[in-house]
């Protein structure tokens, strides 16, 4: 009902293995993203609605960390909340809203606050201590959950700290997504006008394989996505006999036509 032109969904779907209160472990994650923000996107479509998505970006830990070099330290006794998506997962993200017709795609956060860089117990300046304050609130807080565990020992994990790191240096997060801003920047105008084609061309022969079809202009879309994101495959997409050329828009060349049986 809004009279808004744009609406945008910020779905943080990747969660540690043990959260009570992320969707987990991975391959649920993804099946839950996919499902909102296909549902998402087929509303706003349906309203007349430009959809946008917002990614993750961040991680999130209830508890008493800090940072030391490229690794997160985790102290016992600690809630582990968001995962700070992999390289793989943050590229999915974007690839997987281009596929479900997203027309705006964007993450949070660009960089998180300033982190911790001693150990807890050696915070001496009055907003170190103020941080680690908050920190015991929150583990106090998920520490009463039913069924919740918390750390036991100190672990190390990635630092949760968006798209760049304190000082400026892009995360290996952020350069994981370059390629696919730089595709979606270079066919710009074909995305934001395009719409979910009435029937598809484009057809995946494997369970691991997402693919969508879309119609912009005079010409027909595909987006295919590999759902695997512990592997790069090599994967056969079908169309029907009568498509007589196919081109990869991120590298310009024609792909091999062969006929399947």
């Amino acid at each position: 009902e809004s009279v808004l032109p744009v609406v945008c969904s910020d779905i943080y779907y990747f969660g540690n293995e043990k959260s009570t209160q992320v969707p987990s472990p991975r391959s649920v994650s993804q099946m839950e993203f996919t499902n909102a923000l296909n549902s998402f996107g087929t509303a706003a479509e349906l309203y007349g609605k430009h959809s946008w998505f917002m990614g993750q970006m961040f991680g999130d830990v209830w508890g008493r960390h800090w940072r030391k070099g490229d690794k997160m330290i985790v102290e016992p006794g600690c809630y582990l909340h968001w995962k700070m998506p992999s390289e793989a997962e943050s590229r999915w993200q974007a690839w997987e809203a281009l596929r479900l017709g997203s027309n705006g795609i964007f993450f949070y956060v660009l960089h998180s606050p300033i982190p911790l860089e001693v150990p807890p117990s050696h915070a001496k300046e009055p907003w170190q201590l103020k941080r680690v304050e908050n920190m015991d609130k929150l583990a106090k807080s998920a520490a009463g959950w039913k069924n919740q565990p918390l750390t036991t020992e100190q672990v190390e994990i990635d630092p949760g700290e968006g798209m760049v790191n304190p000082g400026g240096k892009p995360t290996k997060q952020m350069l994981a997504t370059a390629p696919v801003m730089k595709l979606i920047r270079k066919n710009e105008a074909l995305l934001v006008q395009r719409k979910k084609a009435d029937f598809p061309v484009f057809f995946a022969n494997d369970p691991q394989t997402d693919v969508s079809t879309f119609i912009s202009s005079d010409r027909l879309l595909g987006v295919v996505v590999n759902r695997d994101l512990d592997h790069k495959r090599t994967v056969s997409v079908l169309v029907p006999n009568n498509v007589k050329k196919v081109m990869n828009l991120e590298t310009g060349k024609s792909l091999t036509l062969a006929r399947e049986n």
